[in-house]
């Protein structure tokens, strides 16, 4: 994976009423009357973590059989999906919002989930709450939201439950991406501090005040362009999420060495990023900078791509080892890989880095889909077998496949060994989601046994499955459900969907 042929670079130019909020404010510092958004996030999934790793050059293996506990899980989706498709893993998800762990051990009951638990707490209760040892402690954002004494006790945590061999995931505001935003971000607090009403409505506040303060043509943004984008940016966003995002009393962005440092002096080493896009120096850094990078030593080399990427945000794993490197073609060669679209998807397939918009040579993704279309997983062995791909050669076809992951075009699969349990377990969640969906819309992802993760699935797309195990009619289902706000043609619709999305929904276990 030396030349990375295959990427094209253009420049830049410049029914049960789960999640209802019914809590207080503020507990130290931490905003818990607004629940966070229900999401799933993919660098969390043990197989990603385990490609991110290969792609490295560091093998990790206990992605199938792991103990797993995400610290501040929200409303724990993301566990869900993983125990369901990681059925020989145990999993732990922890939040001291009781609205969230409510909702998640709801779910899961209903689902049937018997390899996953949830422990309402604070990080100070975490020792006591928390018993047994992990291969996996993650945290997605957390850290960037809470303050100093709440950092202590997690990493008290992580000194003392995870495992030899275990692996920290970590993901927080950076510096210096955040340097234009800090003066925004307090700005906004200003607004909200001086609001009164519930969170969501003080939220709205500090966006207006900010609005206010550029109005009146302060220099902080008639010469912080930067600026002026950040809060272009999160104008239309939803306030319940930017309560989180922003307005946490301790938010803060870091250095990488300020998360680094702490991780090393309890054994712990930088291992790679869990965006796996972070892991492809060809297409984040210039020929001169990539040169200059590999002189320095890790953590100082980890903040100098930082400034050189103005990266905003980090998803960072750690490992408890000191990380043994080799060739990480035999690891990626090992793979699976999945996707959840065929060739007509190309153009989809797209990421930017401070270099430009990263686009797939179509000469070379084309046939790679084309083959991994045609199954529901292959490995880079058999997409070479496949006479799609019979132009292209073997460093073609890895680097291909590698980058479309990374791009989100693609997915690493599990084994074929104990699909059918995996499958019985993310239909049974499926099925409690989708149920779910007839009166929220805060989920658009479901449980693929083929990636052990969650697949994009809209409400709409949700229903038509719930009608279907239903035997009713699509149509009349719906318009029972949404009356006269159901607009367009639902029978035109449910005919896309059955004739388009079900077979690759189908191909990767959903439905």
């Amino acid at each position: 994976m030396q030349g990375w042929g295959s990427v094209r670079i253009t420049p830049a130019t410049s029914q049960k009423r789960y999640f209802v909020s019914q809590n207080q404010a503020d507990q130290g510092g931490y905003i818990t009357d607004v629940p966070y958004v229900i999401h799933y996030y993919r660098e969390l999934n043990p197989a990603v973590l385990k490609l991110a790793l290969a792609m490295n050059g560091i093998n990790w293996d206990r992605e199938e059989n792991c103990d797993y506990i995400e610290l501040g899980c929200g409303f724990g989706l993301t566990p869900m999906f993983l125990a369901a498709g990681f059925p020989g893993s145990r999993f732990v998800g922890t939040d001291f919002n009781p609205e969230h762990i409510v909702t998640a051990r709801g779910i899961a009951s209903t689902a049937k989930l018997d390899n996953i638990s949830f422990v309402e707490g604070a990080f100070a209760d975490l020792e006591t709450q928390v018993p047994g040892q992990f291969d996996v402690i993650a945290m997605h954002g957390i850290w960037s939201w809470i303050d100093d004494e709440n950092r202590a006790h997690i990493l008290n945590f992580i000194d003392r439950h995870l495992k030899p061999g275990g692996l920290v995931y970590t993901s927080y505001n950076t510096q210096p991406g955040h340097a234009a935003g800090m003066p925004l971000r307090q700005l906004m607090f200003m607004g909200y501090e001086d609001a009164t009403g519930p969170t969501e409505v003080r939220v709205d506040a500090g966006v207006k005040f900010a609005e206010k303060i550029q109005s009146l043509g302060a220099a902080y943004f008639t010469q912080n362009a930067r600026a002026v984008q950040v809060l272009d940016h999160i104008k239309p966003k939803a306030r319940n999420g930017l309560a989180h995002e922003y307005f946490n009393t301790y938010w803060r962005a870091f250095y990488f060495s300020e998360i680094a440092e702490p991780l090393k002096q309890i054994g712990l080493n930088y291992a790679a990023s869990a965006h796996l896009l972070d892991n492809v120096d060809f297409v984040n850094y210039a020929p001169d900078a990539r040169e200059m990078l590999a002189k320095q030593e890790p953590i100082r080399r980890e903040g100098l791509k930082d400034f050189f990427a103005n990266r905003e945000f980090r998803r960072d794993i750690f490992i408890r080892a000191q990380p043994v490197k080799q060739n990480p073609a035999p690891l990626l060669a090992a793979t699976r890989f999945a996707t959840a679209d065929g060739p007509e998807g190309m153009d989809k397939i797209t990421g930017f880095t401070a270099l430009g918009k990263v686009t797939v040579k179509p000469e070379h993704a084309g046939p790679v889909l084309t083959a991994l279309a045609a199954t529901p997983a292959a490995s880079i062995t058999d997409l070479l077998a496949n006479p799609a791909c019979a132009g292209l050669t073997p460093a073609e076809v890895m680097e291909i496949t590698v980058l479309m992951t990374a791009l989100g075009g693609a997915d690493p699969a599990l084994p074929e060994a104990g699909y059918a349990v995996r499958k019985a377990a993310t239909d049974r969640l499926n099925a409690a989601l989708w149920e779910a969906a007839q009166t929220v819309d805060v989920i658009r992802s479901a449980a693929s046994p083929v990636t052990g993760g969650g697949i994009a699935l809209h409400r709409i797309e949700q229903l038509f499955f719930l009608a279907n195990q239903r035997g009713e009619d699509p149509g009349v289902f719906l318009r029972r459900l949404f009356g006269a706000q159901l607009q367009g043609d639902v029978t035109s619709n449910y005919k896309q969907f059955m004739d388009k999305r079900v077979p690759v929904l189908r191909k990767l276990g959903v439905g």
